[in-house]
């Protein structure tokens, strides 16, 4: 083994930390990033992990919920045309009690109440990239289909319960969908197809007091594909202020994370010549060393 002498030792050592600060000034000025190896600022390490982690949530928030907007903005569509079909149908229902109408006449006007009928279970089965947006979590099986053989012209919901929702920037959860069975049945057992469904066989029968009461059930279907229609509306604007809320927080976490990572190249090039103006001084300080050894003072 090799012993050197103290200023050897000392110079060695000089360079060594001249050549680490050379190689992170040069990393930093090729890389732009402040942190190149852990070993760089391992006290900041955790830091940026965290701060990129944070940014990849954040992100993967944000195309969520451009995904959910498509949805909600194609269901909201559906229903406001639903809730024009119904204006219609009241407007019809309204046109049929008069007494004037003949039976041919009442007839003609229920064609079109039978088509809006039809138009009605096409919105309920609304689809968006492929997917029945009303069939709950079974998206893939249209909600209803037309059967005039039952009381409300349209056969038993086919969907199940919708439980899907989507994160919100903040942690929490927004449920983004609800199912034609909540939208178009009451609870209480009238539903928006039985009164278009209703309203269509008054007409067809010339029944004027069947007609009266039709009008009745036209109106409250209307009032609640409007309540759906709200509901929509409501879901739109939270997931418009999600998505805001996203972009804020994504620039928060880039500035946060530009600061952690991105090397200050002014400092950087200031430190790489200051590291190799010292260099070069030692190297020179260390040429100009007088050399002595025991046989200078034998003479």
């Amino acid at each position: 083994m090799i012993s050197l002498d103290p200023l050897s030792e000392q110079f060695l050592n000089g360079m060594a930390r001249l050549n680490v600060r050379l190689d992170r000034a040069q990393r930093q000025l090729s890389s732009g990033r402040r942190i190149s190896v852990v070993s760089d600022e391992p006290d900041r390490v955790a830091r940026l992990v965290g701060a990129r982690n944070d940014l990849g949530r954040i992100e993967q928030i944000q195309r969520n919920l451009g995904i959910v907007k498509g949805d909600v903005d194609t269901a909201e569509a559906a229903l406001q045309s639903g809730v024009s079909l119904l204006e219609r149908a009241r407007t019809l229902a309204v046109q049929g009690a008069n007494g004037t109408q003949t039976a041919a006449t009442r007839r003609a006007i229920g064609a079109e109440v039978e088509n809006i009928l039809e138009n009605l279970v096409g919105i309920a089965n609304t689809t968006f990239q492929g997917r029945y947006l009303f069939g709950g979590d079974r998206d893939t099986v249209a909600p209803y289909i037309l059967d005039p053989s039952q009381t409300n012209g349209v056969g038993e919901y086919a969907g199940t319960e919708a439980t899907r929702s989507i994160e919100h920037p903040t942690g929490i959860r927004i449920v983004i969908s609800h199912t034609a069975k909540e939208i178009f049945e009451d609870p209480a057992g009238e539903n928006v197809f039985a009164a278009v469904n209703e309203l269509q066989r008054a007409l067809a029968a010339n029944d004027d007091d069947a007609i009266e009461a039709a009008i009745g059930l036209v109106t409250a279907a209307h009032g609640q594909l409007g309540q759906a229609l709200g509901t929509f509306g409501l879901l739109q604007n939270q997931i418009s202020g999600a998505t805001d809320f996203a972009a804020t927080q994504r620039t928060l976490d880039k500035i946060e994370l530009s600061n952690l990572q991105d090397a200050d190249l002014a400092a950087a090039t200031v430190e790489l010549n200051q590291a190799r103006f010292e260099q070069q001084s030692s190297y020179a300080a260390r040429a100009r060393a007088p050399r002595t050894s025991l046989f200078d003072f034998l003479g």
